[in-house]
């Protein structure tokens, strides 16, 4: 997070709190047999969340069923603005991965599985439970409680704190999963009183000819008996539902249509580009630098523009204070994507001082992913220049369109006026990484050839090998790049995680996001169940979750994962369970344990596959369970670690240099080796908490 950025919040609040929204598309879908609220848990009218509730039958999609939200199903804001379900409803199920939210006023969390112990989800006597119904199997899941409902002292807001169910791996794309719970209790030892009808469910005291007597019938079929198979009697249950996931095409079906149709649009128009008016920090062209001079890394530096088709139905003015429909895609009658024209795509190309002497083609070009609303501009950082000249490759970067500076204004008024229009942030960023797909491929076919990019008068520039690298942001929706492009087998996350409805309330990066959405909603129930419960059905396609299968076991693509324990921007939670789901294993030894990833011996020469690195930084404390972001001082009063400078090991892993060297080697060969201690693992030395 800029520090511009987060002295621009309260203008940008004053700005937009005297301004209209634009209208993305409508449109509603009636269900009319069903009431408005999900009578089982009246903690908010869409809980528990997500469920069959919000479904209706479809039999025109994969999974047979599409979303069916109204307005007065989501949450309203004290202004009385209403969330437009229109991105959701296009959906065929929830997505895979789903935090399950329900309602349990005042609950204390005992015999539940926790995030540092998933192993517990087996235990016969658990009080939380969720069946894959095709497999009758247990899913791995880890159950907490809200803990960002605090107000502005750290006193828990009474009755607005929600329960969530978490899948330690990502659900299954196309299927149905049951949900049990049980034995929940408060303070005082009582059941906790999930307020709802599920009881009169549970006991057949439905009214007959009722909706409720209708799911009875079902919950008889369908529910109880898959519970009942898994232990969990029926006269036990608090509460019980079921939910059925998203299939794949409906997941990220648009984002490969709209892949597909930026390569065949470059098969057709080649490229359009300038090296004379970048729109980034520096005027854009060409500039030399003399690698003669002591500690220079940088040979040259390339800045332009090249052209790139548009699919969205307008591009983001320079000052969008009343945007019409920028940011969502088009839709054509059959709902299909379609070319909108064209725009231009902000380069920078950095050439080391080590491609002097290099032959023709010999120069590989590393894609590099900034970070958090950042720019292009990151690749410029003093360490990547040094891994550029010391590995000999050339930096390529642009900016996330959709999540870069650039769309600073256009996130801060959809949280303050148009939370509905959230999906057409993400729709951005569906264009945004149509342009990083082509980056590489423009650099092949046109900059490589340039005169600009020659080095001793010699094309320098592979036009065959592309490796990826991201940190942040950059190595979360790298994520996704990596999964879909044609120019990347392999790639390394740094500092990364998923999904984002996880990462977000851990993150000190979205504290100035929860104070905007403070201000629009008095009952912190709702922000938790827009942030929670809603981005993630449309933020799928853009990070990691949509890909979670895709860079496991669907692809055979790879990657290297690099991340640091107490990481206070992006939680370590998240990269294990992208870790398991992609197969990765801990090169030997890891620092600790992780559940479902195992410890893999990889020898002198290295193994391959994907991996995960785990960075300790013991002079930090330990990572903690809560779900809010570790490192605030408040956490650290009265402990050994109170009045350190600095807690974040955020940046941390990428500049340790055993771990840059273990990121060429994978990237190169293909090979994950083990380069720190033999018996500690990778123990940093750097000493992050000092007074």
């Amino acid at each position: 997070m800029s520090r511009a950025f987060r002295s621009a919040i309260p203008l940008f609040a004053a700005v937009f709190a005297a301004s209209c929204g634009g209208d993305g598309p409508t449109g509603d879908t009636d269900v009319a047999a069903r009431p408005v609220c999900n009578p089982l848990d009246e903690g908010l009218c869409s809980l528990p969340w997500p469920s069959m509730h919000a479904l209706a039958q479809d039999a025109s999609t994969p999974t047979g069923w599409k979303v069916a939200l109204t307005k007065e199903m989501l949450p309203v804001n004290n202004e009385r603005v209403t969330l437009d379900p229109f991105a959701w409803n296009e959906k065929d199920g929830f997505s895979i991965n789903s935090a399950l939210i329900l309602d349990a006023p005042g609950v204390v969390l005992d015999d539940v599985p926790t995030p540092f112990a998933i192993e517990r989800f087996a235990e016969p006597d658990i009080d939380v439970v969720v069946i894959d119904v095709t497999t009758g199997a247990r899913h791995p899941i880890w159950v907490e409680i809200d803990d960002t409902a605090v107000d502005d002292d750290g006193n828990v807001l009474v009755g607005q704190q929600l329960t969530f169910i978490r899948p330690a791996v990502p659900w299954d794309f196309d299927r149905r999963y049951v949900v049990g719970v049980r034995g929940l209790v408060d303070a005082a030892g009582a059941p906790v009183a999930i307020a709802g009808q599920f009881a009169a469910l549970r006991d057949g005291s439905a009214e007959g000819g009722s909706w409720l007597a209708d799911e009875a019938a079902r919950y008889d079929a369908e529910v109880f008996p898959a519970l009942e198979t898994a232990g969990f009697a029926r006269g036990d249950l608090q509460l019980a539902w079921d939910f059925h996931t998203m299939s794949r095409e409906s997941t990220v079906g648009r984002m490969e249509q709209i892949r597909d149709l930026g390569l065949a649009w470059a098969d057709t128009n080649g490229w359009t580009y300038s090296l004379e008016a970048g729109t980034g920090p520096r005027v854009g062209g060409v500039t030399e630098f003399d690698c003669t001079q002591e500690g220079q890394q940088i040979l040259r530096e390339i800045e332009g523009w090249f052209e790139a088709p548009m699919f969205t139905e307008a591009d983001i003015p320079e000052n969008p204070v009343t945007p019409e429909r920028e940011g969502w895609l088009t839709r054509d009658a059959s709902g299909a994507s379609f070319v909108n024209g064209t725009r231009r795509v902000p380069f920078l190309l950095r050439i080391p001082c080590s491609a002097q002497g290099m032959e023709a083609g010999e120069l590989p070009v590393l894609q590099y992913g900034h970070g958090l609303l950042g720019g292009y501009g990151e690749a410029r950082t003093g360490y990547l220049n040094e891994m550029a000249n010391r590995y000999g490759y050339a930096i390529l970067a642009q900016n996330w369109t959709g999540f870069a500076s650039e769309d600073y204004v256009a996130i801060v008024q959809v949280l303050l006026r148009e939370p509905g229009a959230f999906a057409a942030i993400n729709e951005r960023s569906m264009q945004g990484l149509v342009e990083k797909v082509l980056g590489p491929r423009f650099v092949r076919e046109a900059l490589a050839a340039d005169d600009a990019a020659k080095v001793d008068g010699k094309a320098v520039l592979s036009t065959t090998t592309t490796y990826y690298y991201g940190n942040s942001q950059g190595g979360i929706m790298g994520s996704a790049l990596v999964a879909m492009s044609p120019f990347l087998d392999r790639g390394v996350l740094g500092v990364n995680g998923g999904p984002y409805s996880l990462l977000l309330p851990r993150s000190k990066d979205f504290d100035p996001f929860f104070d905007i959405l403070k201000q629009y909603y008095d009952d912190h129930r709702d922000i938790l169940f827009f942030v929670v419960g809603l981005t993630q059905q449309v933020w799928d396609p853009v990070e990691p979750g949509g890909w979670m299968w895709d860079l496991g076991r669907d692809t055979g693509k790879e990657v290297l994962m690099q991340v640091a324990i107490y990481d206070n921007q992006v939680t370590t939670l998240g990269s294990q369970i992208q870790a398991r789901a992609y197969d990765a294993f801990i090169p030997k030894p890891g620092v600790r344990p992780v559940w479902g990833v195992e410890e893999r011996d990889v020898g002198a020469d290295g193994s391959a596959g994907s991996a995960y690195v785990e960075w300790l930084y013991p002079d930090l404390p330990p990572e903690f369970e809560a779900a809010s972001p570790p490192g605030r001082d408040e956490e650290l009063v009265g402990t050994a670690f109170e009045g350190c400078a600095r807690t974040d090991p955020h940046e941390g892993p990428r500049r340790e240099r055993p771990a840059q060297d273990q990121l060429w080697t994978f990237l190169t060969t293909g090979k994950v080796v083990q380069p720190c201690d033999a018996v500690t693992g990778c123990v940093s030395e750097e000493n992050l908490c000092f007074p």
